[in-house]
């Protein structure tokens, strides 16, 4: 029942998540006295406790929301990456003015999956989000060999390439040249 509390599964009764919380916490207590008791014997009006309660931050119920569901519910998942600085990079739905050229997104990795060259080394398929769309990029063997761990460190990446057409103009790829952290808008230190 936490479990269902701290996702939002109740948000719509109206109380805040710290007060379900607290309430459930009241109303299931089992009676000791007689033995058994029921599960929501609890007092006529649960009781809150006597201290201020702090409401988790959007960012604490999108994270916890991702940890026990697998994916956010109450924003959209590129939320959980605040401190990304998005306005530095090609969204994804621009690529299309930018074939035959070299460009850098950032994005979150929604899927990846290795696959064998026909000389037989292994490369990466990845597909990335942004808050425009999804695209696929592709890291050949040697891209592949140098950034692939990127790939696993950090669930955004920035992503730098050559825009590549699919297929009859059916949309692009990414020729993946470069992979790493991605900018921060937040100053380093």
């Amino acid at each position: 029942m936490t479990a269902l509390i701290r996702v939002g599964a109740f948000d719509g009764f109206g109380d805040s998540r710290t007060s379900q919380f607290w309430q459930f916490r009241d109303l299931s207590q089992w009676s000791i006295e007689s033995g058994q008791g029921l599960l929501f014997a609890g007092s006529e009006k649960p009781r809150l406790p006597e201290i201020p309660l702090k409401e988790p931050s959007p960012l604490e119920n999108l994270r916890a929301e991702q940890e026990l569901l697998g994916f956010p519910v109450s924003g959209h998942p590129l939320d959980m990456f605040p401190d990304v600085d998005w306005t530095t990079y090609c969204p994804i739905s621009e690529l299309a003015h930018y074939c035959g050229e070299r460009v850098t997104i950032a994005g979150l990795i929604i899927e990846d999956r290795i696959h064998h060259q026909a000389d037989g080394r292994r490369m990466k398929f990845l597909s990335v989000c942004d808050r425009s769309g999804i695209l696929e990029c592709e890291l050949f063997a040697d891209a592949y060999k140098r950034f692939g761990v990127e790939t696993i460190r950090h669930p955004v990446v920035e992503i730098s390439g050559k825009v590549t057409p699919t297929e009859p103009g059916t949309g692009q790829t990414l020729r993946v040249a470069r992979i790493q952290k991605p900018r921060s808008k937040l100053p380093r230190e």
